[in-house]
């Protein structure tokens, strides 16, 4: 996610594009962006708002779909480049149209993908020292 568009600190608004592709149970996909903010509420713990649309794929089909989410958590800043790390809670809603038309509502974990190399990194440090 890009939130760093017009931040300069922590507690600076920011705004920025986010992309995505999901699926439930590979039965569907679920693909598109959209906008995302950064509400700097606290400057290590801020809310993130977003909003976007999406292209559902399902047994061969397309459909329109959209995408809203707030989440709360800890959100990096990085001086040196446009790259943070995020953690937190995310209340996520998806509509969906076609011809099996809903809404999901979820509350999901947000994880940084970087976070999976942290038990490699702490395995190859002990081995070398």
């Amino acid at each position: 996610m890009g939130d760093r568009v017009g931040r300069s600190s922590p507690r600076d608004f920011g705004i920025g594009p986010y992309f995505e592709a999901r699926t439930g149970g590979f039965h569907f996909g679920d693909y598109g962006g959209g906008l995302v903010a950064v509400l700097p509420v606290e400057s290590t713990f801020p809310f993130w708002l977003g909003v976007g649309a999406l292209g559902r794929r399902e047994e061969g089909t397309w459909a329109p779909a959209g995408h809203a989410f707030l989440g709360w958590g800890s959100r990096s800043f990085n001086y040196q480049s446009v790259w943070g790390m995020v953690y937190g809670l995310t209340l996520d809603g998806v509509w969906h149209g076609g011809d099996r038309k809903g809404v999901d509502v979820v509350v999901a974990a947000t994880l940084d993908a970087q976070a999976l190399l942290y038990p490699w990194l702490l395995l190859v440090s002990w081995v070398r020292h």
